[in-house]
């Protein structure tokens, strides 16, 4: 009986055999529901990018069109309007990805935004119903994009702006306040009337008075530089930023009963271009077919046009995407960025309409 009752005893235990099969088995099935749950954490992480991409980019796209569509324009002799392009910012250079070049514009305006400084420190120190704004609300306005920190002071030098830690791409929209703009960006500043086509790049390549969070205005600002400050910084992880720009101008000839009088003509982005007496555009604008295609003509063939509307389009990249963009190396990064760019990126459009001809 004794030997019996140890047999019985000895066959309840798991010989060294089924326990590896076992754990085998465990570990086979649970790099199974790993692999399963990584690749939903994975497609989890980049539809939420990407719709965060379409927020950002739907918000965004209202703000500009609130500060365009209310842009002055006149043909007074200043210039109005000016879009010019740099060299490169980051890897968004000249080259092209279907067909529009990977170089974003700095766009200068004049607008009445209602996203503006307002007091000066004297009105800040009395109660807010008491408070007179600054007089007039026509602003200076920029918006440029930049591959920096968003979180230090920006450079002149693009290349030192590029080496900051934690750089990457961002949008940044820089506004002077009224008092500042009639006294020194629409006066002389602008010089006589065969300086106008780059009067507002050397504007906003130079010095102004700024008015301060606090209220104090100081005096010999570099702008190139300030325009990059973190205070005017409102996008980030923005890859793309391009617009363009549509020009009526009247038809040749006579024109038929029930018939426009006017062209449409198109400013290529990477096409420089400046708005003042005249339309000053530094390339050639196309025209579209009824094929799809396109026929291109001079600029002086629409000098005498005006603006009538202009395409905004913005390409933001989720986190993922970023973080693959910032370990980018070797000679083939630039073909790997615009493959990140289409895959984890989501383009935001925007028609903006300006009015039908520009006061005197």
């Amino acid at each position: 009986m004794p030997k019996q009752t140890n047999d019985f005893k000895a066959r309840k235990g798991f010989t060294l055999i089924e326990v590896l099969a076992a754990a085998t088995i465990m570990v086979i099935i649970l790099g199974a529901v790993l692999l399963a749950v990584s690749d939903v954490l994975r497609s989890w992480n980049e539809s939420a990018g990407k719709i965060e991409g379409f927020y950002e980019g739907d918000s965004l796209a209202d703000f500009i069109q609130q500060d365009m569509q209310s842009m002055i324009l006149k043909r007074d002799g200043k210039a109005w309007l000016q879009v010019s392009y740099p060299n490169n910012v980051g890897m968004l250079t000249g080259a092209r990805l279907g067909g529009i070049p990977l170089r974003p514009p700095q766009i200068m305006f004049f607008s009445p935004t209602y996203v503006r400084p307002r007091f000066d420190a004297e009105q800040l120190m009395t109660k807010s119903t008491q408070r007179t704004p600054i007089a007039g609300s026509i602003c200076a306005v920029k918006y440029q994009m930049s591959y920096k920190s968003p979180f230090r002071t920006g450079s002149a030098n693009e290349g030192s702006n590029s080496r900051q830690p934690n750089a990457f791409y961002g949008l940044y929209r820089a506004v002077i306040d009224s008092r500042s703009t009639f006294e020194e960006a629409l006066g002389e500043a602008q010089g006589n009337m065969n300086t106008v086509e780059n009067a507002l790049q050397r504007f906003w390549n130079g010095t102004c008075s700024v008015l301060s969070d606090d209220g104090y205005y100081t005096k010999g600002i570099d702008l190139k530089s300030w325009v990059l400050s973190p205070e005017n910084f409102i996008a980030s992880n923005i890859v793309d930023f391009q617009v363009t720009f549509a020009v009526m101008y009247p038809k040749e000839g006579e024109v038929k009963q029930y018939e426009s009088p006017y062209e449409i003509a198109y400013i290529e982005p990477g096409t420089p271009f400046t708005v003042a007496d005249k339309l000053y555009i530094d390339g050639k604008l196309y025209q579209r077919t009824s094929g799809g295609g396109k026929s291109y003509i001079m600029p002086n063939e629409v000098e005498n046009g005006f603006l009538a509307f202009a395409e905004v389009s913005m390409t933001f990249i989720s986190d993922i995407g970023a973080q693959e963009i910032r370990n980018l190396s070797g000679e083939n990064k630039q073909q790997r960025f615009k493959e990140l760019r289409m895959k984890y990126g989501t383009t935001t459009t925007r028609k903006i309409s300006f009015m039908v001809q520009p006061a005197e």
